[in-house]
């Protein structure tokens, strides 16, 4: 449960806790890890595999 609510949170705090963040936020709660790793995988293709760019979110750089 832990997992899934830190996930939750990174996903929407990465989205600016915009709705679209905090809706993607409840699909990682409710998606679990199914989700978060589809997620991760389309972000890092997004971001050319930057870790930077792919923890803090393109608003953030």
């Amino acid at each position: 449960m832990c997992f899934l609510g830190l996930a939750a949170n990174w996903v929407a705090w990465r989205h600016q806790f915009s709705p679209g963040g905090m809706a993607l936020g409840l699909t990682a709660f409710f998606g679990g890890m199914l989700f978060l790793s589809a997620y991760l995988l389309f972000h890092s293709y997004r971001t050319d595999g930057d870790v930077k760019a792919l923890l803090l979110g393109p608003a953030r750089l």
